[in-house]
């Protein structure tokens, strides 16, 4: 199924930017310093269906995105509102995530990856996961392939999402041909997931999209927070989140970064969550150095005694990335 956000007759306009510099990277933002503009630079889109008066807002902490319903004017959907941004970090295999927290409204928002960051109407490529509530019959969450400003489905979950009461993180992974999208409960577990094949985009830029129309009755204005685009681990040496091939204390600063996080690089284990499990993982699997004032235990304790009893990992813990819910 596909869902044509403009005209037919704008299809077919735009070609995929080529991105080079495809490295193994990480981009981890949770908005503690207030803006969008550094560590990492966030580059705004605004175009696609020629909406203007957008807001990118980090300044309290949490990135809050919004699109007033005033571009093209599309049948009885009437005009439409959109609103994008993504970190200028090239990959191929990516876990993108964020967690979407506050009330979030639109047609359609959620996360991106393997974008061409093309700005303009009908020039955007890449593939998507994002929750739709409108669709069907109460909701879906929704893998898609962006051509212009036309989404092909790949592939639907039928749900209702609570984001006025709870946190949902969404994650989307991609490996190779392979697409993967997950819903997390923050503070529970998988709520959702939706697998599809598809070979069309094989890198790009990893971020945020949403888009409204007037006929929905709301704008696009979504709020997140914990963004992430990592490449995935080959788990060829478990502990090593950075994909350098040891596991060493550049590992353990990422583990302590993500301590608490769903679906994200430093998840040794695969459970979906990243705790002290997987930093067990990573002291077992130790190679490299985490300097003299940081020594690893030669012997390594049962999990729940470890949580119990080190002072160390109970000083990671207190310095591990907030978990912010919002203010009600």
């Amino acid at each position: 199924m596909s869902r044509r956000i403009v005209p037919a007759f704008f299809l077919g306009v735009a070609a995929l930017t080529a991105t080079a510099n495809h490295v193994a990277a990480q981009v981890i933002d949770n908005f503690s310093d207030l803006n969008d503009t550094a560590n990492p630079a966030w580059t705004h889109l605004s175009g696609l269906v020629g909406s203007t008066g957008q807001t990118w807002d980090a300044s309290t902490g949490k990135y809050h995105l919004i699109a007033p319903n005033n571009g093209l004017q599309i049948n009885a959907n009437g005009q439409l509102g959109y609103v994008a941004s993504y970190v200028p970090t090239s990959f191929t295999d990516v876990i993108v995530s964020a967690d979407f927290v506050q009330n979030t409204t639109g047609a359609a928002y959620g996360v991106t990856a393997r974008i061409d960051g093309a700005e303009g109407i009908n020039l955007l490529k890449g593939y998507a996961y994002a929750y739709e509530p409108f669709a069907g019959v109460a909701g879906e969450m929704t893998l898609f392939r962006i051509t212009g400003a036309n989404l092909t489905d790949l592939g639907n979950t039928p749900i209702t999402l609570d984001l006025v009461n709870k946190d949902y993180t969404f994650s989307l992974e991609i490996v190779g041909d392979q697409l993967h999208g997950r819903v997390y409960e923050i503070g529970g577990g998988l709520v959702t997931e939706k697998t599809a094949t598809d070979a069309t985009y094989t890198s790009g830029f990893s971020g945020l999209f949403g888009y409204s129309a007037v006929a929905t009755g709301v704008q696009t204005d979504f709020t997140i927070d914990n963004f992430s685009a990592t490449v995935p681990s080959s788990n060829a040496i478990p502990g090593d989140f950075d994909s350098d091939d040891d596991v060493d204390g550049d590992d353990l600063a990422i583990w302590k970064t993500q301590y608490g996080a769903v679906s994200n690089g430093a998840d040794a284990n695969g459970d979906g969550v990243t705790d002290g499990a997987d930093f067990l993982i990573w002291q077992r699997q130790y190679t490299g150095s985490l300097g003299p004032a940081a020594p690893v235990a030669s012997a390594v304790p049962e999990p729940a005694t470890l949580l119990a009893t080190s002072p160390a990992v109970v000083f990671l813990m207190a310095c591990a990335t907030r978990r912010r819910r919002a203010q009600r």
